[in-house]
C-alpha cells in the first residue's frame, strides 16, 4: 500500500511538471506576442501602404498608357494643326476620334471620363461626344472654384502626366490627369488629353484597406492637396515637403499619439500616408496581457484537478495490459512518454495494419481490373492475357461488343470549379454503372471500365447477333432513369460485334469513329450498323451553287435560305460521312462570301465569325440557323451598300473631294481611291460612272490638267506645271494635255507668254 502510493505521488508530481512546461511556455509566448503585435500592427500598415501605392499606381500606369496611345494618335495630331473651326470635310476625323475614345478599354468604374481639347478651335472630343469647351465645362465640370477661363487655360497649357484636382458645382471631386499631343513640336501644343477620375472611386480603394477603424489613409500631392478620404483637421497640419520617405518607407512619430507612414508613388510624384494612433495599438496590446494572465491562472486550477483525477484513475489497470503487447512489439516506452499513451499507440497502429491490409488488397484488386480491361479496349490483344478470371474479368463467351457512354455537359456543371466538376463527374460515373449493371446483367455478361471522363461497357455474347433491339431497349431505359431520377443524361455508341477477346478492341475503335455522328443524326444513342454504310460524298453542284450567290447579290434571302434549304436536306440526313459533311460546310462558306462579293460586301469574312457555330459537331438545326443568320446579315448589307451608292451623288462627290485633296500625289489612283473608300477598283469605278456618268480616271486627268494650265498661267515651267500636278513623267503629261486641251502644254505658255 505504502509502495502504491509513492507510485501514486511521483505520477501526480509528473502530470504537475508536465503541465509546468505549457504553463512556462504561455508566459514566453505572452513576451514574444507583445512584441509581434508592435512589429506585426507595423508591418501590417507599411503593407497595407504598399498595396495601396501599387493597386493606385497600376490604375495611373493604366491611364498614363491611354494618354499616351492618344496623344501619339495621327487622328488628334492632325486635328489639333486645324485652326479656328472645324470644316465638313473634318467631321469624319473628328466621328473617328470619338469612336476611339468610345472604344477604349478603361478598367471598371475608375476612369470616368476621357476627353481631348482641342486649343486652336476650342472643341472638346470626348466619350460623350464632340461640342465645343464651353457647352461641355458646362454639362460636365462647372465649379465655382475654376471657372471656365481657368480651364481653358488649364487644358491650353504644355503638359506631360500632370494631374489637377476640381470640385465641381454638384460637390463631387474629381481627379484630372492631363497630357499633351505628343507631335512635331511639343512646346506647343495644341491638343492636350485629358482623363477623369472620381476621388469616389480612390476613397473606395483607400478604404477598402484600412486594416483598423482608427486610421486614416490618404495622399498628398506637391501643391500640398489631400487626395483620398483623409477628412477633418489632421490632413490640413502636413505639407508634402516635410513627409520624408527613407528606404520605401519612412515614419514619424506625432506628439506620441499617433504613428505616420510614408510611401512615395512610383508613377507620379504622390505620397502615400497612413496615421494610427498609437493608442489603438496599445489597446491590443492590454487585451493580450489580460487574457494571458486569465489563460495561466485557469491553466494552473483546472489542471491541478485533471492530473489529480487522471492519477488515480488511469495507472492501475495499464500493467498488465502492457505485458500482453509487449509480447508482439519490440517498441519500449520513449522518454517523455507514459504507459498509456504507448498502450494507445500500440492499439492504433494494430488496427490501422489490418484496416490498411484490406483496403489495400481491394484497391489493388480493383485496379488490376481496370488496368487490364483498359489494356483489352486500346491496344490489340496480343494473347498474353490467357487467364483473366484471376483479375475478375469474366468474358467466357465468343463474341464481345463495346459500348462507349459519353456525359453530356450542361451549363450548371461548367460554371463549377474543376475540383465540383470532377466530383459531380465521379457521382455520375457511379451511379451509371450500378444502373447499367442491375440491368444488362439480366441479358448478357458486361465489364465496366472508367475511361477518363467516360464509361466502356463490354457486352459478352454466345453468338454473333446484328439484332441490337434488347440491348438498345435497355441503354434507352437507363438514359430515361438518369434523366428523370438523377438528372444527367448521357450518349451511347454501339460499336460492331466482333469475335473474340481481339475483336474487345476492334470494337471500341469503331465505337470511338460514332461520336461524332451524335449531333449529325440529332440522337443520343448510334450504332455501327446504322452508319457503316453511309455515302463518301456529298451533292452540291455548280448550279445550285450559282444559285445561292445570285440571290445573295440581289438581296433576296429567302430565296437564298430556300436552295440552302435544299442542300440540307439532300445531304444532312445521316447518309454522309462527318469528314465530308465537314467539307461540305466549308464549301458552302465559300458559297456565302462569293455571294457578299458580287454584291459589293467585301467584309464579310471579317465581320462573319466562321469559326464559331459553323461545325459538323453542331445539331443541324442549330447549323442551318447559323447559316441563315449569315445571310440575313450578308443581304442586309447589301442593301446598306447599294442604298448608300445609289441614293444620291453624296458619294461621287466624296470620291471628287478626295481627289482634288490629293491630286498632286503622283501615285493617286483608282487602285489607290478604291483602297481609300474599301472597295475594289472596278466596282468604285463602276459606282462612279452611274452616278456622274464619267470614267473616273478621266476625272482624275482632268482635275490634273485644270491644275496644270493654272501653274502654267502663274508662270511656272511645263516640268515643273506637271510635277506639281501629279504626273509622274512629263511624257505622260504633255500627251494627256493634249488631248484635253488641243494644244501641249509649251505651246500653250507660248500663247501666255506672247499675249
Amino acid at each position: 500500500m505504502q509502495k502504491k502510493s509513492k507510485v501514486y505521488v511521483r505520477m501526480l508530481l509528473s502530470y504537475l511538471g508536465i503541465l509546468l512546461i505549457p504553463i512556462l511556455l504561455g508566459f514566453l509566448i505572452y513576451i514574444v506576442t507583445l512584441n509581434v503585435i508592435k512589429g506585426q500592427s507595423a508591418r501590417m500598415n507599411d503593407n497595407m501602404l504598399e498595396m495601396v501605392q501599387r493597386e493606385i499606381d497600376q490604375k495611373i500606369e493604366e491611364i498614363n498608357k491611354i494618354s499616351s496611345r492618344l496623344a501619339m494618335d495621327m487622328k488628334v495630331q492632325k486635328a489639333s494643326r486645324v485652326k479656328n473651326k472645324f470644316d465638313t470635310s473634318d467631321q469624319i476625323m473628328l466621328y473617328d476620334i470619338f469612336k476611339d475614345l468610345s472604344n477604349l478599354g478603361v478598367s471598371e468604374n475608375f476612369i470616368s471620363d476621357v476627353f481631348i481639347y482641342f486649343k486652336n478651335t476650342k472643341l472638346i472630343s470626348s466619350i460623350q461626344g464632340n461640342m465645343s469647351a464651353d457647352l461641355y465645362y458646362r454639362l460636365y465640370y462647372e465649379s465655382e472654384g475654376y471657372p471656365l477661363e481657368a480651364f481653358e487655360d488649364y487644358v491650353g497649357q504644355v503638359h506631360y502626366a500632370d494631374n489637377l484636382v476640381i470640385q465641381k458645382k454638384n460637390g463631387d471631386k474629381i481627379l484630372l490627369f492631363t497630357m499633351s499631343d505628343l507631335g512635331m513640336d511639343i512646346r506647343d501644343a495644341s491638343a492636350t488629353v485629358c482623363i477623369a477620375v472620381n476621388f469616389s472611386e480612390i476613397e473606395k480603394i483607400l478604404s477598402s484597406m484600412e486594416w483598423n477603424d482608427q486610421m486614416d489613409i490618404f495622399m498628398i500631392n506637391d501643391k500640398d492637396e489631400i487626395i483620398g478620404n483623409m477628412a477633418g483637421e489632421p490632413g490640413k497640419a502636413f505639407r508634402y515637403e516635410d513627409l520624408s520617405v527613407v528606404a520605401g518607407t519612412g515614419k514619424q512619430v506625432i506628439g506620441n499619439e499617433r504613428i505616420l507612414s510614408v510611401r512615395q508613388s512610383e508613377s507620379t510624384g504622390w505620397k502615400y500616408v497612413t496615421i494610427i494612433p498609437v493608442s489603438a495599438l496599445e489597446k491590443d496590446i492590454q487585451d493580450v496581457k489580460q487574457i494571458a494572465i486569465l489563460g495561466l491562472f485557469g491553466c494552473l486550477v483546472v489542471g491541478f484537478f485533471i492530473s489529480h483525477y487522471l492519477t488515480k484513475k488511469n495507472y492501475n489497470p495499464i500493467r498488465s495490459i502492457m505485458e500482453v503487447f509487449r509480447r508482439y512489439s519490440n517498441d519500449d516506452i520513449k522518454d517523455g512518454e507514459n504507459e498509456y499513451q504507448w498502450l494507445n499507440d500500440q492499439v492504433n497502429r494494430f488496427f490501422k495494419d489490418q484496416v490498411d491490409s484490406k483496403r489495400l488488397l481491394r484497391h489493388n484488386q480493383k485496379n488490376l481490373k481496370e488496368y487490364y480491361l483498359s489494356q483489352l479496349l486500346q491496344y490489340e490483344y496480343d494473347g498474353k492475357l490467357e487467364n483473366l478470371n484471376m483479375y475478375g474479368i469474366r468474358l467466357p463467351e465468343a463474341f464481345n461488343q463495346v459500348i462507349l457512354l459519353e456525359f453530356k455537359s450542361s451549363r450548371a456543371v461548367e460554371t463549377r470549379n474543376y475540383e465540383a466538376c470532377a466530383q459531380e463527374n465521379a457521382l455520375r460515373k457511379f451511379i451509371l454503372k450500378n444502373i447499367l449493371e442491375e440491368t444488362l446483367l439480366n441479358y448478357f455478361q458486361v465489364e465496366l471500365v472508367e475511361l477518363g471522363e467516360n464509361v466502356a461497357v463490354i457486352v459478352n455474347r454466345p453468338e454473333y447477333d446484328e439484332n441490337h433491339a434488347v440491348l438498345r431497349e435497355n441503354i434507352e431505359n437507363v438514359q430515361q432513369i438518369t434523366q428523370d431520377q438523377f438528372g444527367f443524361s448521357f450518349c451511347a455508341l454501339l460499336g460492331p460485334v466482333c469475335q473474340g477477346l481481339g475483336g474487345v478492341h476492334a470494337s471500341w475503335q469503331q465505337a470511338l469513329e460514332l461520336e461524332s455522328y451524335i449531333n449529325l443524326l440529332d440522337t443520343d444513342l448510334v450504332s455501327f450498323d446504322e452508319v457503316k454504310d453511309i455515302q463518301p460524298q456529298y451533292r452540291y453542284s455548280v448550279e445550285a451553287e450559282q444559285r445561292i450567290i445570285n440571290a445573295i447579290k440581289a438581296g433576296d434571302e429567302q430565296s437564298a435560305k430556300k436552295q440552302m434549304d435544299l442542300v440540307f436536306q439532300e445531304n444532312f440526313n445521316g447518309k454522309v460521312s462527318t469528314s465530308v459533311c465537314r467539307c461540305l460546310i466549308f464549301d458552302m462558306i465559300g458559297t456565302l462570301l462569293k455571294g457578299a462579293s458580287a454584291g459589293g460586301y467585301l467584309n464579310a469574312a471579317g465581320d462573319l465569325d466562321f469559326n464559331r457555330g459553323f461545325s459538323v459537331k453542331q445539331p443541324v438545326p442549330e447549323l442551318k440557323q447559323h447559316f441563315y443568320e449569315a445571310v440575313d446579315l450578308i443581304c442586309e448589307k447589301i442593301a446598306e451598300e447599294k442604298k448608300k451608292m445609289d441614293g444620291d451623288n453624296s458619294f461621287s462627290q466624296k470620291v471628287e473631294a478626295y481627289i482634288r485633296e490629293n491630286y498632286s500625289n503622283p501615285d493617286l489612283n483608282i487602285s489607290i481611291t478604291s483602297q481609300q473608300f474599301k472597295m475594289t477598283p472596278a466596282y468604285l469605278s463602276s459606282i462612279y460612272k452611274k452616278q456622274t456618268g464619267k470614267s473616273l480616271l478621266d476625272y482624275i486627268n482632268s482635275v490634273r490638267i485644270e491644275q496644270a494650265e493654272q501653274l502654267l498661267k502663274e508662270g511656272y515651267s511645263v516640268i515643273e506645271a506637271g510635277q506639281m500636278s501629279g504626273f509622274g513623267d512629263s511624257g505622260t503629261f504633255i500627251r494627256v494635255f493634249k488631248k484635253k486641251k488641243g494644244v501641249t502644254p509649251g505651246q500653250l505658255k507660248k500663247q501666255i507668254t506672247n499675249f
